[in-house]
């Protein structure tokens, strides 16, 4: 018979939403080469908003593929499907 911590298992991972926008932002930079702060980017349903220059924007949509597959990968518990 399984224990309680068997079926509680899954939700060990479960991270605070800053720190989660933090490790998504530190991606963006790195990839894009920009310095986005924390009060530009907002998470929402699985929506990363970002409010920044349009010329920022550009360069961060010209990587959206990427970017989305790194947070999968470094953050698999965080799902993420669009950048806008």
């Amino acid at each position: 018979m399984k224990s309680i911590d068997d079926f509680l298992s899954k939700f060990k991972i479960i991270r605070n939403p800053k720190e989660n926008r933090e490790q998504v932002i530190l991606i963006i930079n790195r990839i894009v080469g920009t310095d986005i702060t924390e009060s530009e980017v907002q998470i929402e349903k699985g929506i990363v908003n970002i409010h920044s220059h349009p010329a920022i924007k550009g360069l961060v949509f010209m990587q959206k593929d990427r970017i989305i597959t790194e947070v999968k990968e470094k953050l698999p518990d965080l799902h993420i499907s669009d950048i806008r």
